[in-house]
């Protein structure tokens, strides 16, 4: 997946910016298509989680889970982070997302030697808005499951 800082993306950096129209960006798009699956990636985001736990906090099957997993996987929106051990002794993948945050842009994709101050604000004020929203969102399902 083309990234606007060839350093960002899923081996461990804090974000991910990504043109709409960059080579791999559909598959990102297909990935979130669904809204089982942008609910599974929220409930990603407020801890990192099972099958099982994300089929709970979403309400769905672990089967749906397990497919949705494989999509966001391969979009390298999700990635395992480690395991655990069930009640009945089995080990089971722990899921996380793959960056700390995810930014996409369109337009023109600035210079390949540094982005300009002005698109580096714009993204900043879009990012912070984003996790203002992300935030509230993990507030509101954490009263409403109250």
């Amino acid at each position: 997946m083309a990234t606007l800082d060839p350093g960002t993306g899923p081996e461990g950096e804090t974000s991910r910016t990504v043109a709409i129209d960059a080579d791999g960006a559909g598959e990102l798009f297909d990935a979130l298509s669904s809204a089982t699956a942008r609910e599974i990636l929220t409930a990603l985001y407020e801890r990192p989680r099972t099958a099982s736990a994300v089929a709970d906090a979403v309400d769905t099957s672990v089967q749906n889970v397990h497919h949705h997993f494989d999509q966001l996987r391969e979009a390298d929106l999700i990635a395992v982070t480690g395991t655990r051990r069930s009640a009945q002794g089995r080990e089971m993948k722990v899921h996380a997302p793959a960056a700390d945050g995810l930014v996409l842009f369109a337009g023109a994709e600035p210079g390949a030697d540094e982005v300009e101050e002005e698109d580096r604000t714009d993204c900043e004020r879009i990012a912070g808005l984003a996790l203002f929203v992300a935030a509230g969102v993990a507030l509101w399902r954490y009263f409403a499951s109250r």
